[in-house]
């Protein structure tokens, strides 16, 4: 019984020797062909991305290609000026492909005005399937208003500290709609003051006047 505890090991030892080297080739099998399958796999993800790749290449050549023949048709400025030296004007993007976002496209298309280039609108809105762009432009000579003379209209009220000056509006090309904006934005300077505009605006038919109250001590 002794004897056979002892050789328990031992025999333990060269069985499991033996399944070891009988199961042998078969672990090598999968281990080799596993490594194949990884091989494989990378093989495909590498391919997968060069597919990728090519596919965004595509898209973008193709988007570039819209988008050179992308044009505006216009620009038109509005009818009235928006206040003194501001204009918007509009426009309507051409050429848009079919399933794009038009607006998008119209918020990254350049436009020139007067000589300007400049990279994108202000807004866009849809009307009705029509991408139209919209620029608001500053120093628009046609905007561009001036005071003709300035008549002192004597005190407000004797000892109020503060007296009444008067000037008419002059370049003023549209009456109707925008003359109050043009006045009350038109800057002034007179009499060492140089003020953003007037303190009130009078359309007397005849003509637009500004209105200032500036401080005198002599009132």
């Amino acid at each position: 019984m002794f004897f056979v505890l002892l050789l328990a090991p031992v025999i333990g030892v060269h069985l499991y020797s033996d399944w070891k080297n009988a199961d042998g080739p078969a672990v090598r099998e999968r281990e080799r062909r596993r490594a194949q399958w990884d091989a494989e796999d990378r093989k495909r993800e590498i391919k997968r991305a060069q597919w990728d790749a090519e596919d965004r290449a595509r898209l973008e050549d193709e988007e570039h290609r819209n988008r050179t023949a992308l044009y505006w048709e216009g620009p038109s400025p509005d009818n009235t000026c928006l206040r003194y030296g501001a204009r918007m004007y509009s426009a309507r993007l051409m050429n848009i492909p079919v399933r794009v976002d038009g607006k998008k496209w119209c918020q990254e298309t350049e436009i020139i005005i007067h000589g300007d280039l400049i990279a994108k609108p202000d807004f866009c809105n849809d009307k009705s399937g029509e991408i139209f762009g919209h620029w608001l432009r500053l120093n628009e000579p046609t905007c561009t208003t001036i005071w003709e003379e300035f008549t002192d209209k004597g005190c407000v009220a004797p000892g109020s500290g503060k007296r009444r000056i008067d000037a008419k509006l002059g370049l003023l090309q549209y009456i109707d709609g925008s003359w109050r904006e043009m006045c009350s934005t038109t800057p002034a300077d007179f009499w060492g003051h140089h003020l953003a505009g007037p303190d009130s605006c009078v359309n007397t038919g005849a003509g637009v006047w500004g209105i200032w109250v500036v401080e005198d001590e002599e009132c």
